[in-house]
């Protein structure tokens, strides 16, 4: 698999969207490239955290739906452990 360099856009006043779109189209403008789009998207542990989290997702997907030879993966990722993959590591005895 080849290397994937780390790349920062800067962004004056936490803007998100436009940056993010301004560079797309100058990928977009070289020839032969296929592009592909990762976004991040955490799941909550409960449903009334979903208003706190993606929102930058939520703005930008919108203006990536659609667009010629741009593929959107979604990539779910939660920060917690399941309570039965907890019992499961530690041989199936409850922490006390």
């Amino acid at each position: 698999m080849p290397d994937v360099p780390l790349l920062i856009i800067e962004s004056p006043y936490r803007a998100f969207v436009a940056p993010m779109l301004a560079y797309l189209e100058r990928l977009d403008e070289q020839e032969h490239m296929r592009i592909t789009v990762i976004l991040p998207t955490f799941v909550p542990r409960h449903w009334w955290e979903r208003i706190l989290h993606n929102r930058d997702v939520l703005r930008l997907r919108p203006f990536l739906k659609g667009r010629p030879g741009l593929r959107v993966v979604d990539f779910p990722y939660q920060l917690y452990e399941e309570k039965h993959a907890q019992r499961h590591a530690s041989g199936g005895a409850a922490a006390a």
